[in-house]
């Protein structure tokens, strides 16, 4: 059978008709979504409005547009506060606009320390309708050294030592071990913060030294920007990675390792688990990941800023896992 097309007759033509596409779904109102993060969205005709809550209660502002009658391309970002937010996503909604699926990429960077603190994540995502018609919230996010509504107050240190006894900093000058030049003692560094978990030492791997090396003098190529390696590219990251940078100073290993080791007061002894958000403690959780069996570190120098990196094989910070295992 054929198809025929209405026909409009204006002045002896006559010109087809098409029936105009089928308007979005109706969204609108808060989104509860995998991973524990929330959306709440406003459609404003063909153009969607929102605020995108992440898993540690961030915030950023979103736009969207529908890319066809029921998928919405949508972007976030916030920078402001030593703190980035952004990504995008394509959300596939349901006809009666209550829910959605589709993909999200997303980065995470808290720019207001010495070490830098940088996560992307990607993946499945799916949404479902709890609230119509709510108003967006307003963008709150405080600096990185301000709590978060509802978040755990760090322990003080008397309180982390009666969890497990931390020992002294290493000396200045540590034993020296294998490690070339400036990073002689590296690798006692960090096995001083390991020996009081009972954990097993590091070695040094001269192959690591020159994996952190090829990076650091990248990182020194873009003006010494504290950025830890991507996910994907040439300079995929293959391994576990710490970053610290100073300025006005020279660092020995100890002033590195313990500045990593200081995170040790946002994590919890008892549970084996960060007191907050993941990045506080994110970098004692490497320096003593039980696994981990090598490290190696370089330095690269930009006028009076130090910028050091030590990378981990196998890599720590494994997703569900715990740092170390209780006897």
């Amino acid at each position: 059978m054929l198809n025929f097309f209405p026909l409009l007759f204006l002045s002896g033509l006559f010109v087809p008709f098409w029936w105009p596409a089928a308007p979005p779904p109706p969204v609108g109102g808060t989104y509860e979504v995998s991973d524990n993060w929330t959306l709440v969205l406003r459609a404003e005709g063909k153009q969607v409005s929102g605020v995108l809550i992440d898993e540690e209660k961030y915030m950023a502002p979103a736009t969207g547009t529908w890319i066809n009658e029921t998928t919405l391309a949508l972007r976030w970002r916030f920078d402001a506060k030593g703190l980035l937010l952004e990504g995008e996503g394509e959300l596939v909604f349901t006809p009666d606009g209550n829910s959605f699926s589709g993909t999200m990429r997303h980065k995470v960077k808290i720019t207001q320390r010495q070490s830098a603190n940088t996560r992307e994540s990607m993946g499945d995502w799916k949404g479902k309708r709890t609230l119509r018609n709510s108003a967006l919230p307003t963008i709150q996010n405080p600096s990185y050294f301000e709590n978060r509504p509802g978040e755990t107050v760090l322990p003080n240190t008397e309180e982390i030592e009666e969890q497990l006894p931390i020992p002294p900093p290493p000396p200045s000058r540590p034993p020296a071990g294998t490690e070339p030049g400036r990073m002689k003692g590296m690798t006692e560094a960090h096995n001083v913060w390991r020996k009081a978990l009972g954990l097993p030492d590091l070695t040094w791997s001269d192959e690591l030294a020159r994996y952190a090396q090829e990076w650091a003098k990248e990182l020194a190529s873009r003006g010494c920007e504290m950025e830890h390696r991507p996910y994907s590219g040439p300079w995929m990251q293959l391994y576990g990675e710490n970053i610290y940078a100073s300025w006005g100073q020279q660092n020995t290993p100890a002033d590195v390792v313990n500045n990593w080791a200081e995170e040790r007061h946002s994590f919890d002894h008892n549970t084996l688990r960060c007191n907050g958000a993941w990045y506080e403690c994110g970098h004692y959780t490497q320096v003593i990941w039980e696994d981990t069996r090598e490290v190696g570190c370089a330095m690269v120098q930009c006028g009076d800023q130090e910028l050091w990196i030590c990378n981990y094989n196998p890599a720590g910070n494994v997703q569900g896992e715990k740092p170390y295992r209780k006897p």
